[in-house]
């Protein structure tokens, strides 16, 4: 039993350790880096994609295809369409 909780606390420490050195290097990236649901909504946005497009992580959250301000109106229904295909496997 012993030996079973100390290798359950390993993968769990080493599994926080492998989130927070990920959310350091997207966080210091020089460049945006974001995470979009299947429902369109953003639910990461870097420090840097939020410098960049004025917009908090909250507000680009706050609603599907919100990042769809930052794109150029020739690119939007394109990148949409992706998200879409990508949901349908």
């Amino acid at each position: 039993m012993i030996e079973r909780t100390s290798e359950l606390e390993r993968a769990t420490k080493a599994a926080i350790y492998d989130r927070n050195l990920i959310n350091t290097m997207v966080d210091s990236a020089n460049a945006i880096i974001a995470v979009i649901q299947p429902d369109g909504t953003m639910s990461r946005l870097n420090y840097y994609g939020e410098a960049f497009t004025g917009y908090t992580q909250e507000e680009v959250s706050s609603e599907p295809y919100f990042w769809g301000r930052f794109l150029d109106l020739s690119l939007r229904d394109k990148v949409t369409d992706i998200i879409l295909e990508a949901n349908q496997g």
